[in-house]
């Protein structure tokens, strides 16, 4: 017979779904897309808070989607036309992203293997393993080359950082869509949304179903709030 707290474990995780059922709505909807994309980007950074509640906000997030989402290979890869426009973008003077160690030597090197940044924008090339990267960096010329720099600071140019900086923190705080191209259909006007990124809209609509699911089974199975996992 189920105890009292799996019994309040179900009823949490069954709002929790009704509760992306109603983002799903609009999400689904024409009219009230990007609120729908908001929303479950907003139900993503609540349970990440109750899953890691003694993390930052934006550590919680991170490790939620690394390891709830189900999308590990996808929020992995490293952007590289992301790194090749840093110093254009509004973290080129972020005290982070410049612990980074020759950048620009870095740069010359993925150049060479993969193309500038227009010729990476629509093609494979732009999303990397971060393994690979440091293996083509390895073999090249770059003097004293800092792997373990490397590896730790490429993170900033990973789908899963862009995901919290560029999709959840630009919407939340800016209702800015970077990663949407928000045109219209003539001659009726529509709107239609087409995505720039491999974080679709439904890549955060299946992550939050994934999140919920998975962290549904952990907590059951342990009979554990998600907090105290």
């Amino acid at each position: 017979m189920s105890s009292a707290k799996h019994h309040l474990l179900e009823c949490y995780f069954e709002e929790l779904n009704n509760a992306q059922l109603r983002a799903n709505e609009l999400y689904s909807s024409e009219q009230f897309h990007l609120e729908g994309i908001t929303i479950l980007m907003c139900h993503i950074a609540a349970i990440s808070n109750a899953r890691y509640p003694n993390l930052r906000d934006w550590a919680a997030f991170k490790e939620l989607v690394k390891y709830y989402s189900g999308l590990y290979e996808l929020f992995e890869n490293i952007d590289l036309l992301f790194f090749y426009q840093w110093l254009n973008s509004k973290y080129a003077n972020d005290k982070e992203y410049q612990k980074l160690e020759k950048y620009n030597e870095i740069l010359e090197i993925f150049i060479d293997n993969f193309g500038d940044k227009e010729q990476i924008k629509d093609i494979e090339n732009r999303y990397q393993k971060r393994d690979d990267l440091l293996g083509i960096l390895t073999t090249s010329s770059i003097p004293d080359l800092n792997a373990d720099n490397f590896l730790k600071y490429i993170e900033l140019f990973s789908n899963n950082q862009i995901f919290y900086s560029y999709a959840r923190c630009a919407a939340v705080h800016n209702n800015d869509f970077p990663l949407i191209n928000i045109g219209y259909t003539f001659p009726d006007m529509q709107k239609v949304y087409t995505h720039n990124h491999q974080i679709t809209g439904e890549v955060i609509r299946d992550s939050l179903v994934n999140i919920i699911s998975n962290l549904k089974h952990e907590c059951l199975s342990s009979e554990k709030w998600p907090q105290e996992l």
